[in-house]
């Protein structure tokens, strides 16, 4: 993720007080753990917001206005509960809070336990991060961050991604003025395929808009370059244009070819590409 988008969720998450940052973990914690989290939303929870891997017990922290004064009350209350009624059957206990330790907050978690599982804002980030993107997605529209900023976040990811393995100084493809897009659909596409085609094609102007104007920021070297791989990633395969395009699309993806988003974002690549005359069959109006 890139720094705006960063600091876009930092302020989100932050922004959360108590109930509502509690929902927040729940959610994230669903998406990344999947059934190895249990939310506990009982208001007797005995000092548990959740169960994660059936060994750790999480307290969580979203003061409407912190003090330290008021973090060490709260943690050793949540504590005092957890080895009360925890800790002989779930041996780890986590502490996660909205904002940044301070180190006197570190210090005085680790009096309690110095096994402590400590998360701040910071690493609540970092688990972020290691979503798929369509779970980030979901994440981002849980806080309310607005869309484009997640679009601009993926295609930033591709583009930079399959410049990896190029020189990025590939000679000049010229990019020509893109053709009637249905009738270079019906060209190279089946008559059973056309319209799912067409309904892919004008799904994905809006991204496609967001991605010339990305592609702007990079050097014309740069773009000609991964021009080169996907032409030659195309001419390598056989077969109708079809299976070509979804072959190339799942090679070109590596090893984000099972996250339905990254592949999407490719996928739009790959259609801008296919917009600009460089693969495919071309309709008589075409150089």
């Amino acid at each position: 993720m890139n720094q705006i988008l960063i600091s876009l969720i930092k302020t989100a998450i932050s922004r959360l007080k108590e109930g509502p940052f509690q929902e927040f973990i729940n959610f994230l914690y669903i998406k990344k753990y999947m059934d190895d989290f249990v939310p506990v939303r009982n208001k007797r929870d005995k000092g548990s917001d959740g169960i994660l891997f059936n060994e750790t017990i999480i307290a969580v922290y979203a003061p409407e206005a912190y003090s330290l004064k008021a973090l060490k009350k709260k943690t050793k209350n949540d504590h005092d509960s957890y080895v009360t009624n925890w800790k002989a059957t779930h041996p780890k206990w986590s502490f996660i809070l909205n904002g940044e330790f301070t180190s006197e907050a570190i210090q005085f978690i680790d009096s309690l336990n110095p096994d402590t599982e400590k998360l701040d804002i910071n690493h609540i980030i970092d688990l972020i991060k290691s979503l798929q993107w369509g779970q980030l997605r979901e994440v981002l529209q849980f806080l309310g961050v607005d869309e484009q900023f997640f679009i601009n976040d993926v295609l930033h990811v591709v583009i930079d991604d399959l410049l990896k393995e190029t020189d990025g100084d590939s000679e000049g493809i010229k990019h020509e003025a893109p053709a009637y897009m249905p009738d270079k659909i019906k060209l190279n596409y089946s008559p059973d395929d056309v319209d799912s085609a067409i309904n892919e094609y004008q799904e994905s102007l809006p991204i496609l808009a967001r991605l010339k104007e990305i592609l702007k920021s990079y050097r014309d070297e740069e773009i000609s370059a991964i021009k080169q791989k996907v032409i030659s990633g195309y001419t390598a395969l056989s077969g109708n244009f079809k299976d070509r395009l979804n072959a190339l699309n799942q090679s070109l993806a590596g090893k984000n070819n099972r996250d339905d988003i990254y592949l999407l974002y490719v996928r739009v690549v790959l259609i801008h590409i296919f917009e600009a005359c460089l693969i495919g069959k071309k309709v008589e109006s075409e150089p």
